[in-house]
């Protein structure tokens, strides 16, 4: 197996919606090249990273130098994954995910709890109005879209891709390796530029739907799922580092319940809201998450008033208040029962 890097000049991205979620998390696009699209008759011959950094990140490729060698790239791939606190993919949630597992599976490979996954393909095709006007929502048709067809220097796809690479293990021709390697690293390096997209979404709606990661000293999870029964709003996740064992109940100090098992790898987070007139409001003034912190970033938000928050007006859901008031709690938390 060969593993390749190469420095890039490209900048950090950010952005204060992108920030929000993800701002001092370990980030890194995620890519893999296949012999086909079906995992129990296909193997993975090639994985992509691109490693942003304020010096500009750095690509790293692992190539299966012939099909025996799939097991060590997995294994390599799944190693460099537990450093990582989110994958950036390109239907990485449908594709490359599910097929990297399964392919780890059917090798006795450990099944190892992967990082968040934030798929913009899904955060675009679901919460954005462009699929209304581009013809396909391809990578590359976005690329053009947003204006960076122009740093693309790969002209092949992915099913050329993979012809090219029984090419290349048949002759080993070195031109025809690095068309394979080219084309990889600008899907990653092409894809992280796309984050810019994220901004064309309501993006606070696609991470109610999609979930988002959260992180607390060395303490992590996945928020999954989040809903409303009557006047709770309900949370379930996974724990993925340093999974806990707590429970707790609302009470005086807390509006809030929550169950957190080590075993199971997940965690359980009620928070009552207060009804008025269809209106459901959180009450923020609760000593267990209220500081002055926490009250100068609700206070910009238009349905803050005096220590409340309003989330749902009717069936309306304020999704940016929403997720922010979720990751308050679990923060806090964390930071003051588990870590």
């Amino acid at each position: 197996m060969e593993i390749k890097e190469k420095k890039t000049d490209i900048p950090i991205f950010s952005s204060v919606v992108y920030d929000f979620y993800f701002d001092g998390l370990a980030v890194a696009v995620f890519d893999i090249e296949t012999t086909g699209l079906s995992p129990e008759n296909n193997a993975v011959v090639l994985a992509g990273f691109f490693m942003p950094s304020p010096k500009g990140g750095v690509v790293r490729q692992y190539l299966a130098e012939d099909l025996s060698e799939e097991k060590e790239l997995i294994s390599a791939v799944l190693k460099d994954m537990k450093d990582l606190d989110v994958l950036i993919t390109y239907n990485g949630k449908s594709f490359d995910i599910p097929f990297l597992k399964a392919r780890a599976s059917r090798m006795g490979l450990p099944d190892l709890h992967l990082p968040y996954v934030l798929d913009i393909y899904k955060a675009v095709k679901d919460h954005s109005p462009i699929k209304s006007f581009l013809p396909d929502l391809k990578q590359k048709t976005l690329e053009t879209f947003m204006g960076l067809w122009d740093n693309r220097t790969d002209m092949i796809s992915g099913k050329e891709s993979a012809e090219m690479y029984f090419d290349y293990i048949d002759k080993g021709d070195k031109k025809i390796k690095e068309k394979i390697l080219l084309h990889n690293s600008d899907d990653v390096i092409q894809l992280y530029q796309l984050l810019n997209v994220t901004g064309k979404t309501d993006f606070h709606k696609a991470m109610y739907h999609l979930g988002y990661p959260i992180k607390k000293g060395s303490w992590s999870g996945i928020v999954s799922n989040i809903s409303f029964s009557r006047q709770r709003l309900l949370v379930k996740g996974d724990q993925l580092n340093d999974p806990a064992d707590y429970t707790c109940f609302a009470g005086e100090d807390n509006d809030y319940s929550s169950s957190f098992s080590s075993a199971k790898r997940e965690f359980t987070t009620e928070i009552l809201l207060l009804n008025e007139k269809n209106f459901l409001f959180a009450d923020l003034r609760k000593p267990s998450i209220w500081n002055q912190d926490s009250e100068n970033q609700f206070k910009s938000y238009p349905g803050y008033e005096n220590g409340y928050i309003i989330i749902r007006n009717g069936s309306d859901i304020n999704y940016r208040e929403t997720n922010h008031l979720i990751k308050l709690i679990l923060e806090g938390m964390v930071e003051k029962c588990i870590i």
